[in-house]
């Protein structure tokens, strides 16, 4: 393109940018960026954001609330998305405080807010143990005529199972089906593992069922808590049918499940759990700390 003498404006570079850090190539992002600046290729409120939210992602965000800065010294006015990648980093951050805070400025702008934005403010609350605090802003954001999603929900079930409030999940549940959203595959992980800590697999099993029957199809993490929940009640066949069901399936096991699927045979003292450790191997896999101690401990048995 160069070649003809044809330069790439900077809507095309914008893209580029966004392209690469969501490959996760930032160092070409930010290359690109110094080759904009060197080309004398004024950036907008698009390169800005997408900018900003590289760099939070990437771990820089004294950067990323640079590259704010200047968007606003630039006099350009932030948009909806610009706000929303704002919002995002500092919540995942921590920081709450300056979220909200983005949050009520992005209104004052007259940006509009959507699920997305709140969700990681309520998220955020979640992951602090503020789960009063989460539902108070679903709330609000109900108020704003913006309804949560089933994602939403979902964090709130999850957050509340986590913290032993049983009642306070059920409750969520029955009001995200009356709002007429069906479960996900969140939603029944969030089951799973609260019956699961219970000892309740039984309950978890026709639960799953339920949802099955209702159009669900489960996905990896699904089957990984499900078959680590019978190991532990000592469900062997339960569990090594989930597995036989992901094989038949082509539901690839990552690192996670071949240590459900590990531990829960040497639990049972059954050394098959060599050649399924064999097994991941062959598919490069790389065997994490938890592999590894399983191991040691099924080999230091043996001797």
């Amino acid at each position: 393109m160069e070649k003809m003498g044809v330069y790439p404006n900077h809507v095309a570079y914008a893209s580029l940018v966004d392209s690469f850090f969501k490959s996760g190539n930032s160092m070409d992002a930010f290359a690109l960026q110094s080759l904009m600046v060197v080309r004398g290729i004024a950036f907008d409120v698009v390169v800005y954001t997408i900018l900003m939210d590289g760099l939070f992602k990437v771990g820089k965000p004294k950067e990323a609330e640079n590259m704010f800065i200047t968007l606003l010294k630039q006099k350009l006015v932030p948009n909806s998305t610009t706000y929303s990648a704002l919002i995002d980093g500092r919540c995942k951050l921590g920081n709450i405080d300056g979220a909200e805070s983005a949050l009520e400025e992005m209104k004052e702008n007259n940006s509009v807010p959507d699920v997305v934005t709140y969700s990681s403010i309520i998220n955020s609350y979640i992951k602090n143990g503020m789960l009063d605090e989460a539902v108070n802003m679903m709330r609000k954001m109900v108020g704003e005529n913006i309804l949560p999603n089933v994602f939403t929900y979902a964090a709130l079930i999850d957050g509340y199972f986590k913290a032993g409030k049983e009642e306070v999940a059920l409750y969520l549940y029955n009001e995200m089906k009356l709002a007429g959203l069906e479960e996900n595959n969140f939603i029944l992980d969030a089951f799973v593992n609260n019956l699961k800590r219970a000892g309740r697999m039984g309950e978890a099993e026709v639960l799953a069922k339920d949802m099955i029957s209702r159009g669900l199809s489960l996905d990896r993490v699904n089957y990984t808590s499900l078959m680590d929940g019978f190991f532990k009640e000592g469900k062997e066949t339960a569990a090594l049918t989930l597995a036989q069901e992901m094989t038949e399936k082509n539901i690839s096991f990552d690192v996670v499940a071949y240590n459900v699927l590990i531990n829960g045979l040497l639990r049972l003292g059954k050394y098959e759990a060599q050649s399924v450790y064999a097994r991941m191997r062959e598919l490069d896999l790389a065997p994490d700390l938890i592999t590894c101690n399983s191991m040691i401990n099924a080999y230091c048995k043996e001797d």
